[in-house]
């Protein structure tokens, strides 16, 4: 008995899956473009976010060399400002 009642629990899957047959591709193709559109994406997004951090390094970089050039440009006047006050006082 329960060999039968295993064939005929096994011949109604495979009857049902023949009948889903079609929705389980639809839904399997779904699932293929869906992925294919999230690498895309995430590509997309790789590239921008390099771009933006190749940005950021510049920007840092920039601001690094101004603030070095002003802080020489300060170190000079300073050292201009004390020989002047050293030599009015002689």
């Amino acid at each position: 008995m329960s060999e039968s009642k295993i064939t005929s629990v096994l011949d109604l899957f495979l009857s049902k899956l023949k009948e889903q047959s079609f929705t389980i591709v639809l839904m399997l193709g779904g699932l293929y473009y869906q992925n294919k559109i999230y690498d895309t994406q995430l590509i997309k997004d790789e590239a921008e976010l390099a771009k933006k951090d190749l940005i950021i390094n510049e920007l840092i970089n920039d601001q690094i060399e101004r603030m070095t050039i002003r802080e020489s440009y300060l170190i000079q006047q300073r050292d201009h400002y004390v020989e002047d006050i050293i030599t009015n006082k002689q």
